[in-house]
């Protein structure tokens, strides 16, 4: 009986593990899908696609910042509520200069995650961690500085 009980036990936690495992790459996927938008968006203002509106690329940076911390905090939820903050961001200023965004749409996965998260775009609770700083332009509209000086990557 007691070989039985530690036999699923055992089960319970290897499956527990594995679990945990697949959520972690999907939250993962999510943040560099994001961080993919994030210097997509930036290509597109380097390049004048759009006046040198950087409001929607300021805020999708800021939000990606808090979605990595968060992920390296082990905190899914909050880093799967940030990132799909900053991917709306992003895709709100590809919407501007009408870009088709499709590949920056949320895939079914990430629907998926969103939807176990309890993820609302009007959540106002998000903006409370957000900080007044501006990003120089000269660090937003350079991929390299960007990079050092905001950590946008789960690498």
């Amino acid at each position: 009986m007691k070989k039985k009980y530690l036999f699923i036990t055992s089960l319970l936690f290897v499956f527990a593990n594995c679990n945990a495992q697949e959520q972690n790459t999907s939250v993962k996927s999510l943040l560099n899908r994001t961080e993919t938008s994030i210097y997509k968006g930036q290509k597109q203002l380097i390049a004048g696609a759009l006046p040198k509106s950087t409001t929607e690329l300021v805020l999708a940076v800021k939000y990606q910042v808090l979605a990595v911390e968060a992920f390296k905090a082990n905190d899914p939820k909050s880093a799967v509520c940030y990132s799909l903050k900053a991917r709306e961001y992003t895709n709100e200023l590809f919407t501007k200069i009408q870009m088709n965004n499709s590949y920056f749409l949320l895939n079914e996965d990430e629907v998926k995650l969103a939807a176990e998260k309890n993820y609302s775009s009007s959540d106002e609770s998000y903006k409370t961690k957000i900080t007044a700083d501006p990003i120089e332009e000269s660090v937003l509209l350079d991929p390299q500085r960007l990079g050092i000086s905001y950590k946008i990557s789960t690498n």
